[in-house]
């Protein structure tokens, strides 16, 4: 294999997609270019937090933030600010000009 590692290549690599000669040859390539072996690694440590991630997205901790629930209560508690700010308002102006 003297041809450099294409993106495809590398990709196949890195998911495990590759038969046992194509992947030995893939490692001799990544044994002589330190650079294309760390891509390679970086590529493999982004995988592997993706499959984490969408295994169990309750893990995923912004998550509970869109709960159909939470979102119901957080406008319901702008509401009330927003009405009770309105009020104070109301209140103030009403004493301020008698």
């Amino acid at each position: 294999m003297n041809d450099p590692l294409s993106d495809d290549l590398l990709h196949a690599y890195v998911d495990g997609r590759l038969d046992a000669q194509r992947r030995t040859e893939v490692e001799a390539c990544l044994q002589r270019d330190p650079r294309q072996a760390q891509r390679a690694a970086d590529w493999k440590r982004d995988a592997e937090r993706l499959r984490a991630l969408f295994a169990d997205p309750r893990a995923d901790a912004s998550a509970a933030a869109w709960q159909p629930g939470r979102l119901r209560r957080r406008l319901r508690r702008r509401r009330r600010l927003w009405l009770a700010a309105a009020a104070a308002w109301l209140l103030a102006l009403g004493l301020g000009g008698m």
